[in-house]
């Protein structure tokens, strides 16, 4: 596409050499999926324009000190490509507290690469709907550099694990105020699910794109298996994402042959080492790494998430493991959930209820289907999203649409 236009990119992003080191200090886990996201549009964006893109980053890292071991963020430049200027911030790595660091910083490092780029075709696009990222926006728009705010969670759905710390709540009311004050920055919106728009209230000014595919990790090598079936989930292990519904689910399997793998970090973490003592075919493995997750995936018979679509903030959610499961080229299990496109429907397999015994009978049934016809099931799912949400294109609709003065899209 070629395009003249120079991009800002403000996210939680962290260069590839830095993620063994802030996999090792932290205590929850990260956020490899929105990591991922965010290098798949940088990468996206770079393939569509004329010039490298910039990164300015507060790395999105859980909190000093129940979830990481070092309350101090330092600040640091790199190069993701040789033309590129890159800058993360350091911050104080405290709840609540971070922000303010992180605002300071950011506003500081707008202004020098306003002037720097004031000749040039200048557009600032932000991951996530994060406070400190939209308030130093009020910079851009003085100077009338056009905004874009990517939105892959509404705020008011986030940070649930927090709640019962009094401060927090009362930050967080304070931070969902701050937060509608500062939409008056933003040009344009892109949105995960249509769903979000009434929310954000930004009628008709945006552009649902609900995922992105990263084709380095689809999977065409489709390994042979062996007798023993298994199910892999991997992600946040809250209650209320159905995972304890899947542990319950395997005491309806009878066949010894049957695995449940599960990675990941959450508030049922003690119920299934629990269930796993019990029954041997359960393994729960923790926090993997991305690279260890997809190579779980592909080694899979079967991919889930049992996500039930019982509460209101599934109609503004599209869950980028459903994208990263589907390039596994294996049959993908799941919930129909509000916010996931009609367009999906033919790709993915549908659970019926949230009920142990239900999810039972349906891993049984994909998994005892003939090996061929299962392996159809995930070549088909992987190659729709590697041919119709693949970053190139779903970045140049993004700027397409940057572009156009109209503001439907």
């Amino acid at each position: 596409m070629g395009e003249n236009m120079k991009i800002l990119f403000i996210g939680g992003i962290y260069p590839k050499n830095k993620e063994k080191e802030y996999y090792s200090n932290s205590k929850i886990g990260l956020q490899a999926a929105a990591n991922a996201w965010q290098w798949n549009l940088v990468e996206g964006f770079e393939h569509n324009l004329e010039d490298s893109i910039d990164i300015l980053s507060a790395v999105f890292i859980p909190p000093f000190p129940k979830g990481y071991k070092k309350p101090w963020i330092d600040s640091y430049f790199w190069s993701h490509t040789e033309t590129s200027c890159d800058y993360n911030v350091s911050f104080l790595n405290i709840l609540v507290i971070k922000n303010f660091f992180r605002e300071i910083n950011i506003k500081r490092y707008i202004k020098k690469w306003i002037q720097k780029h004031k000749d040039q075709n200048s557009v600032i696009v932000v991951y996530s709907p994060h406070v400190p990222f939209l308030k130093s926006l009020k910079i851009a728009k003085k100077h009338r550099i056009k905004t874009c705010l990517i939105v892959p969670d509404l705020p008011q759905f986030t940070g649930t694990i927090y709640m019962k710390n009094p401060l927090y709540r009362i930050a967080k009311k304070l931070d969902l105020k701050l937060f509608k004050n500062s939409l008056k920055y933003i040009d344009k919106f892109v949105l995960f699910t249509k769903g979000m728009a009434d929310k954000l209230e930004c009628n008709d000014n945006y552009i649902v794109v609900e995922g992105i595919a990263d084709k380095s990790i689809a999977n065409y090598l489709i390994e042979e298996e062996n007798n023993t079936k298994t199910v892999l989930y991997s992600g946040t292990l809250h209650a209320r994402y159905g995972i304890k519904v899947v542990v319950d689910a395997f005491q309806h399997i009878d066949d010894p042959n049957y695995r449940l793998i599960i990675c990941g970090d959450g508030d049922s973490i003690d119920y299934i080492q629990e269930r796993a003592k019990v029954d041997n075919r359960i393994v729960f493995m923790g926090v993997k790494s991305r690279t260890d997750v997809i190579e779980l995936q592909r080694k899979s018979t079967l991919l889930i998430n049992p996500r039930p679509n019982n509460e209101e903030f599934t109609k503004y959610s599209f869950p980028s493991k459903t994208m990263e499961y589907m390039l596994s080229g294996k049959p993908v299990l799941c919930f129909k959930l509000d916010g996931i496109p009609t367009e999906y429907d033919d790709y993915l397999i549908y659970l019926d209820k949230l009920d142990p015994e239900a999810i039972a009978t349906k891993i049984v049934e994909i998994a005892e289907l003939e090996p061929e016809i299962r392996k159809q099931l995930g070549e088909k799912s992987r190659d729709y999203v590697v041919e119709n949400k693949n970053k190139e294109y779903q970045t140049q609709r993004i700027i397409r649409y940057i572009l156009e003065n109209r503001q439907n899209y």
